[in-house]
């Protein structure tokens, strides 16, 4: 009698079977990491622009407690110590400190409020770069490569007097104003700017934080920190903005453009330490208005000169300009 309680055979895989299972997994891995890394630059995308947002409900709060002033070298940086209360500016033109110190319990101490705003109050989650080196060298800083790249900077379009008669009537008469080869551009800011977030023209149409900050070096793709705290020009905390661009080549401007056909578009370092949000070939940066809306602006975008100054003023160089579609003699929208 033949038994039919006999053991079951196992049996592995086959080599044809075994790469096949490889083959698949290969493949999965292959559409898979492409659609985490998306997820992750837009999750990194969302903390910057929320960023941003909190940025907008910071100068609408303030704006409301100042008499519609908004924080800037010619405002609240007027007249500074570094070290005295944590609405202090660490610098002429720093905005965060006064609109942020006391809500967010920033320190009294500048180096440590310094560091508070770059490193983890205001850090784009997507800018891991720190300052390379202190320029000019002074003692009382801390060392360029423990302070975090500043994320986002506020155009200097709406912190200039256009000339030293603005200035003095603002009885402010060494105040930051216009006077540079590259602030030519546009260098006649209607006298009514005062300052306030109701003589600037519609807030919902001018920018008044964005990503990027000063100084980069094209060359090398370093960042230097100014420790001139009083400085009327180049600190941190501000830049001239995408559409001022003067020579495009110079060192500095973190919105570096190069003119391709009828357009400008931004290359080199620039593109990655500045525009650090959207593909490649549609890079983007986030955007503050001042009536306290955020959104992501496309480098075609960035360069509307509209955006960057106040409503009146008149473009006298249209030359310096990276903005295509404005000429000498334009009022600003």
């Amino acid at each position: 009698m033949i038994s039919t309680s006999s053991a079951s055979r196992s049996h592995g895989f086959s080599l044809i079977e075994l790469l096949v299972a490889i083959s698949i997994i290969a493949l999965l891995i292959g559409i898979l990491l492409p659609v985490l890394a998306l997820a992750r630059a837009t999750a990194r995308d969302a903390v910057c622009l929320s960023n941003m947002k909190q940025i907008g409900n910071g100068l609408g709060n303030y704006a409301a407690n100042h008499n519609r002033y908004y924080p800037g070298p010619n405002t609240s940086g007027r007249s500074f110590n570094a070290n005295a209360s944590p609405t202090s500016p660490t610098m002429k033109g720093d905005w965060y400190s006064p609109m942020f110190g006391d809500d967010l319990g920033l320190s009294s101490n500048r180096n440590e409020r310094l560091l508070q705003i770059f490193g983890e109050e205001f850090r784009c989650a997507s800018n891991d770069k720190f300052y390379d080196f202190i320029y000019p060298s002074g003692a009382g800083w801390p060392d360029a490569s423990t302070i975090p790249y500043n994320s986002y900077s506020m155009p200097s379009g709406f912190s200039y007097y256009y000339n030293a008669d603005h200035a003095t009537r603002m009885g402010d008469s060494r105040g930051r104003r216009f006077g540079r080869t590259e602030d030519q551009a546009v260098n006649t800011v209607p006298a009514r700017n005062t300052f306030k977030t109701t003589t600037i023209g519609a807030p919902s149409m001018k920018v008044f934080a964005l990503d990027g900050a000063r100084y980069l070096t094209f060359s090398s793709g370093e960042v230097s920190f100014n420790t001139d705290g009083g400085t009327n020009f180049g600190d941190n905390f501000s830049t001239r903005g995408p559409v001022l661009n003067a020579t495009f080549n110079n060192n500095g401007n973190p919105y570096k453009a190069r003119r391709v056909g009828g357009q400008f578009r931004v290359h080199g370092v620039a593109r990655d330490i500045t525009y650090r949000h959207g593909p490649r070939s549609n890079p983007a940066v986030n955007a503050v208005y001042f009536d306290g809306h955020a959104e992501l602006l496309s480098d075609a975008d960035s360069r509307d000169v509209d955006k960057f100054f106040p409503t009146g003023s008149v473009v006298r160089q249209a030359s310096l300009l990276a903005d295509p579609d404005v000429r000498d003699g334009d009022v600003i929208r």
